[in-house]
């Protein structure tokens, strides 16, 4: 459930609740539950109706199962709330405004030329709005 929530709260579409892709399953041989493993994140920070999806309507066969099933849905919702309990937003964007800082002179003078300085600057400013902005969304989602 927690890594659900992460998926949700990240955007991370191109995972297991979204499309069944982009995870590992690793079982822990202490106590023999499974643990889900994450990797490739090129296709998160993107809200769901862009990618076509509804977080309403999971390609996972044990979510989609869970989003019918009360108990299991009422468990995500609970994860979802810790996760959102447990962000410290500030300390995000702390984090985002100092890799910016190291960046920032490099990431406007690109010799290669592959992003202008104003997609630059609008994508930083987009990832900054999502970290600002998606407790918020996640608690209308979840009706908190």
């Amino acid at each position: 459930h927690r890594h659900i929530a992460a998926e949700h709260w990240t955007g991370h579409l191109d995972g297991y609740w979204g499309n069944t892709n982009n995870y590992r399953v690793y079982f822990d041989p202490v106590d023999g539950l499974a643990k889900f493993v994450t990797w490739d994140l090129d296709y998160s920070l993107i809200p769901d109706v862009d990618w076509g999806m509804n977080w309403n309507y999971p390609a996972s066969f044990i979510s989609d199962n869970c989003r019918w099933n009360p108990g299991c849905y009422d468990q995500q919702r609970e994860a979802e709330a810790w996760l959102l309990s447990e962000l410290d937003i500030d300390s995000i964007e702390a984090e985002f405004d100092a890799a910016l800082a190291l960046i920032d002179g490099r990431a406007h003078d690109d010799p290669r030329d592959y992003c202008s300085s104003w997609d630059v600057t609008y994508w930083q400013d987009y990832v900054r709005d999502w970290v600002l902005n998606r407790n918020d969304e996640i608690e209308a989602y979840w009706g908190f």
